[in-house]
């Protein structure tokens, strides 16, 4: 199963009861467009699809409004491959590179149909 973040926070989590609903219907368009790599929160080099969903960002969104405090900014929304990956070398660079040319033409459709509420990192 993948994920994406839709709120990381260092800080308290907004109380479940100020969360949008979500219905059993409810579903999450994206697409993935590209593969990049950033230093993550624990100092590694991450992996990551990014996505563009006008749903997720939404969400993202209404948690802010409800007092959540993302702790990255501006929100990227993404699917993480590898959370420590290592060095990015010019040959690593140069399949993402081949990769991101065919996501270019072809990008990914996702559909992510629920949330969970919760501290990932513990």
């Amino acid at each position: 199963m993948v994920h994406t973040t839709v709120c990381y926070s260092k800080q308290d989590a907004v109380p479940i009861s100020a969360l949008p609903a979500f219905g059993s219907s409810d579903e999450f368009h994206a697409l993935c467009n590209e593969v990049g790599h950033w230093v993550g929160h624990k100092g590694q080099t991450c992996v990551v699809l990014k996505i563009i969903s006008s749903d997720i960002v939404r969400l993202n969104a209404q948690l802010q409004a409800a007092g959540a405090k993302h702790t990255f900014t501006p929100y990227s929304p993404h699917i993480t491959l590898s959370d420590d990956f290592g060095d990015i070398t010019d040959e690593t660079q140069k399949m993402i590179d081949a990769v991101n040319q065919e996501l270019a033409l072809n990008p990914i459709q996702l559909v992510f149909d629920r949330y969970q509420v919760g501290d990932q990192d513990n």
